[in-house]
């Protein structure tokens, strides 16, 4: 009888602690807007660690703009498919990539720093580079 119940807790409890880390997931991610560039710009350059780009793209990111900056990243692979199973998109596609951190970097360096939230537009896109 002992066994049964513990093998309805494990059952039960497993499928919970995803849910709830799947909850709890975007509130433990909080990227700046530095590391996403770095993740992206590391991606592009092929020095990033094993599993890091499967990582950015994986896990929501608390500021909504970046957690967008993201999105986009993520949809790339689907815009501009490699052809290849190992690839995740095309030359074409990783030059989208360099020239989203390009464009993240020329909005940082506008915004000396400040917050995310208030350098992005109310439509979600960027500020051109001045």
């Amino acid at each position: 009888m002992l066994k049964v119940l513990v093998i309805i807790l494990v059952i039960v409890s497993v499928p919970l602690m995803f849910l709830l880390l799947k909850w709890i997931g975007p509130f433990l991610n909080r990227m700046t807007r530095t590391q996403v560039i770095q993740a992206i710009e590391e991606f592009v350059n092929g020095t990033s660690k094993n599993y890091d780009w499967e990582d950015f793209l994986n896990q929501p990111i608390v500021d909504p703009f970046l957690d967008g900056i993201r999105k986009k990243c993520n949809d790339i692979s689907d815009a501009y498919p490699s052809g290849s199973r190992n690839k995740f998109c095309s030359e074409e596609g990783l030059q989208k990539l360099r020239e989203l951190a390009i464009q993240l970097r020329q909005e940082e360096a506008a915004d000396n720093g400040r917050p995310t939230s208030r350098s992005r537009h109310k439509d979600g896109g960027f500020r051109p580079a001045q």
